[in-house]
């Protein structure tokens, strides 16, 4: 599994991932901080990774829609975020990871729950 980290991850992060077995790039090494929204979506497309982000405008899955994608995970924080809960998220992430593809898929990632919208479900195909 090829993931891109947004740049609202720090670089431990990025570490961690590795650590679990997967293959990461980020956004802030291929110096793309502060690039469009649509431009991180068409180099997650072309270079076929996983977009991690906090990133909300990526749920909008009529202007990202998922279904060319490997994916689309956006981490979602109701209040404060706090490095207890961005660490128990990204485990319950990275445990999915392991079992479930989210080729094609946009995954919401909140603290208590995840949400997995599958365009596949929603349209006849």
């Amino acid at each position: 599994m090829k993931l891109k980290l947004d740049e609202n991850f720090s670089v431990s992060v990025k570490h961690q991932i590795i650590d679990a077995g997967f293959e990461v790039d980020t956004v802030v090494e291929e110096r793309l901080s502060g690039s469009s929204d649509e431009i991180i979506f068409d180099v997650c497309k072309k270079e076929q990774r996983c977009l991690m982000t906090f990133d909300l405008d990526f749920t909008d899955v009529i202007r990202f829609s998922p279904k060319e994608t490997n994916g689309v995970i956006v981490f979602r924080f109701r209040d404060v975020i706090t490095i207890t809960k961005l660490q128990r998220m990204l485990n319950f992430v990275l445990n999915h990871l392991k079992t479930e593809n989210p080729e094609g898929k946009l995954w919401v990632v909140e603290v208590d729950r995840m949400r997995i919208y599958d365009p596949k479900l929603w349209h006849n195909e």
